[in-house]
């Protein structure tokens, strides 16, 4: 098991920088052989500009509270990055998360013809996820069909 803490968790600073965490990912995957990825909200686009630039090689991945709003203000072209996409990977998201909503991220999905992603839409309309057994749960049913 690996854990990627943010450097800017350790810093104090407000925002992530996505490059520095997508280089420390590649960086951290080279020497594993068994890739799954958890991530939450930008963790989601740094395994996602991972997985796009071959950096990583996941098996399966689980994307809680997508931040596809965030993703456009700093502007990362979220088609592009799914596009191409052959990881199965499984989004929890709430269906009024002011960060993206779950029917926006299913929209998304649709237009770029993504065939190896489910979207799990659960109630709420908040960016927390503060269920952890209820995202375990849906983590580990997913993690035993993929």
């Amino acid at each position: 098991q690996y854990l990627l803490v943010y450097d800017h968790w350790k810093t104090g600073d407000m925002l992530m920088d996505i490059e520095n965490e997508v280089d420390r990912l590649g960086a951290a995957a080279h020497a594993m052989e068994d890739v799954a990825i958890f991530a939450k909200s930008a963790g989601c686009l740094v395994a996602l500009r991972a997985i796009n630039e071959s950096r990583v090689q996941p098996r399966v991945c689980v994307f809680v509270g997508f931040p596809g709003h965030f993703a456009k203000d700093i502007g990362i072209d979220v088609k592009e990055l799914l596009t191409s996409l052959k990881v199965p990977i499984l989004f929890i998201q709430q269906q009024r998360d002011p960060a993206y909503s779950a029917g926006d991220l299913m929209i998304l999905l649709k237009q770029v013809k993504v065939t190896s992603c489910k979207v799990l839409r659960i109630e709420g309309n908040s960016h927390n996820y503060p269920d952890v057994g209820q995202l375990g749960r849906y983590t580990t049913a997913f993690l035993k069909t993929n």
